[in-house]
């Protein structure tokens, strides 16, 4: 298709002449889709929508319009023709817009009464899905979060440049604790109390940015393969553990589910010579243990936020009520 010239405009006049031919490439790329549906008293009802492909085919309107413009004005735009080029532009622009590319999509009422049924059986499957989650799942209250058990298999496409090497297949939650920072520590803790995790080899990752995955736990090796459909076309893919943390609303319960850690305080096994002390210069409570806690007790201060300090010996945590109450429980 040969272009136009403009021959002595300035910027502001090429800049009008341009946008005319771009309105009506643009337009020229509209097609009307039909469409019809039914309605809930069972009648057929009949909808159009405009849509733009613009990487698609044009109308065969806008070549005969875009000809015709160029033959009126001998494929050249000056400032005497300008004002009459506009005119005639817009005149084509209508003639495109009033001709739009018609695509019937409409089915028939057995079509239509066919896909009101499949969408009827999806919706009472989503359904029964979404009831069975409430049925099974636990809450995760909104000042805690979950340490959850991630079965994922990596389903990357390096031909496509596609990534996603954290597609999660199955999720369980495997404790509830108190919201604080996603440590390392916390995480292997919670690990080494489940019986299936425990001997697992675990690599720590922390990926805080754009489109990172966050902190978590990695198994080292792969833990089983299962037949499920993968980006690349795979039928069956290669699984691994992650251990990460959650903080949505619900979850289901690992079988070997800790339960919620915030709630009991382990009581402090006599002789263990534990102190409680107030630091009130930083606004914290502190806990010295005269010995190594055993691990239900330690599993208990890393689910409510306490911190070990190395340097002074000690654990310790913002001097609130409960805080306060959680270190006195210890040495009943």
């Amino acid at each position: 298709m040969e272009k136009f010239i403009s021959e002595d405009l300035g910027p502001i006049q090429v800049k009008r002449m341009k946008q005319a031919l771009s309105e009506m490439s643009w337009e020229s790329k509209a097609r009307i889709e039909l469409t019809n549906r039914l309605n809930e008293k069972g009648e057929i009802e009949d909808n159009s929508s405009k849509l733009i492909d613009v990487f698609g085919q044009t109308s065969e309107f806008y070549a005969q319009e875009y000809q015709r413009l160029f033959n009126l004005f001998n494929g050249k735009i000056n400032k005497e023709n300008l004002k009459e080029f506009l005119e005639e532009a817009g005149k084509s622009l209508k003639t495109i817009m009033d001709n739009p590319r018609i695509e019937d999509k409409r089915k028939t009422r057995e079509e239509l009464e066919e896909k009101d049924r499949e969408l009827k059986a999806r919706m009472e499957e989503e359904r029964k899905k979404r009831e069975e989650f409430e049925r099974q799942s636990v809450e995760i209250p909104k000042d805690k979060m979950g340490i959850c058990l991630d079965l994922c298999f990596d389903d990357s496409d390096i031909m496509t440049d596609y990534f996603s090497p954290h597609r999660s297949l199955e999720k369980r939650l495997l404790a509830i604790v108190k919201r604080q920072p996603q440590k390392e520590a916390l995480a292997r803790r919670i690990a080494s109390q489940i019986p299936d995790l425990k001997d697992f080899e675990w690599t720590w990752h922390t990926e805080n940015y754009s489109m990172g995955h966050g902190n978590y736990l990695s198994a080292t090796k792969v833990h089983e393969t299962r037949k499920h459909d993968a980006y690349d076309g795979r039928k069956e893919v290669a699984c691994f553990y992650e251990i990460t943390f959650n903080g949505w609303d619900r979850e289901i319960p690992h079988h070997q589910y800790l339960g919620d850690l915030t709630k009991s305080t382990p009581k402090g096994v006599k002789g263990d010579g534990i102190e409680v002390r107030e630091n009130k210069e930083k606004n914290g409570v502190e806990i010295i243990f005269a010995a190594k806690p055993n691990d239900e007790v330690l599993t208990s201060l890393k689910a409510n936020g306490w911190r070990w300090s190395r340097f002074n010996g000690l654990w310790y945590n913002k001097l609130t009520p409960e805080n306060l109450d959680f270190a006195k429980n210890l040495t009943c």
